[in-house]
């Protein structure tokens, strides 16, 4: 594997920033494409019957869960993505004062 570069001090600072400023409609555009119908989508669902907040710190719990040590020997890339995608999700929640 090679080598990452490391993120500089103002990366870091813009990834803050980011997420300090990211909204629902931003957080929606990087779902699962299977969830794209033009329509209501699942979360938006969870959001309106107020539990898009309780899902998604569930879904990280479950993503987290499969990872551990005892049951995998590597952690699986995919489902870290999902647990940041979880991550946002609260964070814009937060940001729209709905968490």
């Amino acid at each position: 594997m090679s080598a990452k570069k490391k993120m500089s001090p103002m990366e870091m600072e813009n990834i803050k920033q980011i997420l300090n400023d990211v909204s629902w409609e931003e957080v929606k555009m990087f779902g699962s494409s299977h969830y794209k119908t033009g329509g209501a989508e699942l979360i938006d669902i969870y959001r309106g019957a107020r539990v898009a907040r309780s899902k998604a710190l569930t879904d990280i719990m479950k993503y987290a869960y499969r990872n551990l040590e005892i049951n995998r020997p590597e952690v699986n890339r995919y489902d870290i993505h999902k647990i940041i995608h979880y991550a946002l999700i609260v964070m814009a929640l937060m940001n729209e004062g709905e968490a």
